[in-house]
């Protein structure tokens, strides 16, 4: 038994020898051949070492076109990245000039009723200061004291801060 498997490894080793001479390939060491269920009977009349390069030859060539359809998947992944990319970066543009729109129309309000509060406040100050002139008028002993007492209050406020 040892001694086929023995010739049988020479064997094998000298159809990788000849494959790999048929493909301008190195010749490995040892060559380990697996056979899928898929992989068509050797034909009449074709050597096997023609076969398995032929075999080789397919596999490589299904290689190739694996390999660059995952480059061309990969391509439509980016695309579709900065795709998304730039649809998002548009929203958040759309959202920015939104949001400044907002501001500005809150701006505006706001500076209209700060406008109308100070118009309010010196309307209310006008007549006020109205008021107490046609007081003073009338009766100017009444403000005199009045102006009197208030000084003193406030001079009596004054130093007791002061202590």
């Amino acid at each position: 038994m040892r001694k086929r498997a023995n010739a049988s490894l020479r064997a094998v080793d000298s159809v990788a020898g000849e494959v790999a001479a048929a493909t301008g390939m190195r010749k490995r060491r040892r060559l380990f051949v697996t056979v899928d269920q898929e992989q068509p009977p050797v034909a009449s009349g074709c050597s096997p070492t023609r076969h398995v390069a032929e075999t080789i030859r397919t596999e490589e060539a299904k290689m190739q076109l694996f390999k660059r359809n995952r480059e061309r998947e990969a391509a439509n992944i980016g695309a579709v990245v900065a795709e998304q990319a730039s649809a998002a970066a548009n929203q958040a543009g759309r959202m920015v000039e939104q949001g400044m729109e907002q501001a500005g129309k809150t701006y505006a309000a706001a500076r209209e009723q700060g406008q109308q509060a100070a118009d309010n406040a010196s309307e209310a100050l006008e007549d006020w200061r109205s008021t107490i002139e046609t007081s003073v008028r009338a009766q100017p002993v009444t403000a005199l004291i009045i102006a009197a007492l208030a000084g003193m209050a406030f001079g009596a406020l004054w130093r007791s801060g002061e202590k």
